[in-house]
Formats: structure tokens, sequence, C-alpha cells
């Protein structure tokens, strides 16, 4: 491993349980609570709320996100 790069699975492991926004590749935006994090870098969220073009489209218990479809997520 090269000095400066980070893995990021970890990382994601020390936010379980903080509440995180998640945009996708294509502008849909999920707010939520981190609960899940699998090998392959899937996220678990859950008290979710879904925005779509800037609007607030639904509100959920729970959602799965694929890590192929994340572009960015930030803690809030």
């Amino acid at each position: 491993m090269m000095p400066g790069i980070l893995n990021p699975r970890p990382f994601l492991n020390t936010l379980l349980g903080k509440n995180v926004a998640v945009s996708l590749k294509w502008g849909m935006k999920y707010f939520g609570k981190l609960v899940q994090v699998d090998k392959y870098m899937n996220l678990a969220l859950e008290d979710v709320t879904e925005i779509v073009d800037g609007t607030r489209s639904r509100n959920a218990t729970q959602e799965k996100l694929k890590s192929q479809k994340c572009k960015l997520m930030k803690v809030i």
C-alpha cells in the first residue's frame, strides 16, 4: 500500500451510527443514519429521507444503496 492512500472500508466503519448525506450519480440524495457497510461497501441507512430534484420525495425506515451508484457521502 502506498503512503497517503486510505482504505475506505475501515473509514466507513467509523461512520456507523452517524447521520450521513449520500448523493447518487444521477442526482438523488438520501439523508439518514448509516447502520451497515458490507464487504462490497454497499450502504444501509435507517430513518431515510429521499430528495429528488430538490424536493422531498419520500421517507423510509430503511434503504440499501449499492456502492457503485454512490458519488459522495458526508457526515451531517
